[in-house]
């Protein structure tokens, strides 16, 4: 965090996880904000899906119901079509203008900067590739690591 005004407080579920339903995401800028298909899955809730908070998860774990269209909007909003799924993982041209993601929890945004999810992963380190760590995740829910905290 770096400031304490931008401290949320988000209401969590009352079961084993540190957990809550994510009502909506949005790419780069809250207006491109979208909900989840109301589809009938143990997980999910009036188009809101299951997530957990996991600070032991590396990546943001995206569930592979969702993930291809996820990882097309983000490609969509910055104009690029450079990457490829490798084994779940986004492999990409490091573009200078990566989004930053919002989900809401709570009736409120949090948000994961570029810096927390665009890592560079070029042998010469010189950001001519880069990883997402936005992976795909065979569970019907959401966990959400490290970048986002």
């Amino acid at each position: 965090m770096k400031s304490s005004r931008d401290l949320r407080y988000i209401k969590l579920l009352d079961d084993y996880y540190w957990s809550q339903y994510n009502q909506a995401v949005a790419i780069g800028q809250l207006d491109n904000a979208f909900n989840y298909e109301n589809i009938t899955y143990s997980h999910e809730s009036n188009g809101e899906l299951y997530t957990v908070f996991d600070t032991g998860t590396t990546a943001i774990n995206f569930s592979a119901l969702y993930f291809d269209d996820f990882i097309s909007a983000i490609y969509s909003y910055i104009g690029g079509d450079d990457y490829q799924i490798v084994r779940g993982h986004v492999v990409t041209k490091c573009y200078a203008d990566f989004p930053t993601l919002y989900f809401m929890f709570d009736n409120k945004w949090i948000s994961v900067s570029p810096n927390d999810y665009v890592k560079d992963i070029s042998a010469a380190g010189d950001f001519s590739e880069c990883i997402l760590l936005v992976i795909a995740s065979q569970m019907p829910f959401h966990i959400l690591g490290l970048p986002l905290f």
